[in-house]
C-alpha cells in the first residue's frame, strides 16, 4: 500500500488529468478507475462507491433519470444500478457532503470506513473495509478529490 502511495503521488497530476477526461463522457469507466486507485491506495479487503448518473430515456417524451449507482467489489468492480440501500446511504449522508474527502466513520478494530464528498458537485459515498488508515493515505485521498474538482484536461 504505501508502494502505491509514493506511485499515485509521484503520478497525481497525470492520474487528475486522465479521470477529469473521463468524467464528462463516461461516468461509469471514471468510477471504476477511482474504484481501483482507490483500492490499491488504501488496501481495502472490499469497496462500495456510490455515486449519481444519469440513465438515458428509452422512449421520445420521456425525461433523462437521476440515478444512483454503485461500483463495488472485492478484487474486480462490478458496477450495477443502486437501488433502496444505496438511496438510504446517499440521504443519511446528505447533509455531510463537501468538496473534500471527509472521513465519517472509521472503527479502527473492526475496519469499516464510510467516506463522502463530492466530485464537481456530484455526491459521492465511499463504503470501505480496510485494514488501517494512515495520514498519509487520507492526505492522497484528499488531494486526489481536490484535484478533480478542476478542470484539467
Amino acid at each position: 500500500v504505501l508502494q502505491n502511495n509514493l506511485s499515485l503521488l509521484e503520478e497525481l497530476t497525470s492520474v487528475i488529468k486522465h479521470l477529469n477526461s473521463l468524467w464528462p463522457n463516461d461516468r461509469t469507466a471514471f468510477f471504476e478507475e477511482l474504484w481501483a486507485i482507490v483500492r490499491r491506495n488504501l488496501g481495502t479487503s472490499e469497496l462500495t462507491i456510490v455515486y449519481n448518473d444519469m440513465k438515458k430515456a428509452k422512449k421520445e417524451g420521456e425525461k433523462n433519470k437521476l440515478i444512483k449507482v454503485k461500483v463495488h467489489g472485492t478484487a474486480k468492480t462490478n458496477p450495477e444500478e443502486g437501488g433502496e440501500l444505496e438511496d438510504k446511504h446517499m440521504n443519511n449522508y446528505e447533509k455531510l457532503f463537501q468538496t473534500e474527502f471527509e472521513v465519517v466513520e472509521f472503527n479502527k478494530e473492526k475496519g469499516p470506513l464510510v467516506a463522502v464528498f463530492t466530485i464537481k458537485k456530484s455526491p459521492v459515498v465511499l463504503m470501505a473495509n480496510l485494514y488501517g488508515l494512515t495520514r498519509l493515505q487520507k492526505s492522497l485521498m484528499k488531494a486526489l478529490v481536490d484535484g478533480l474538482q478542476e478542470n484539467w484536461v
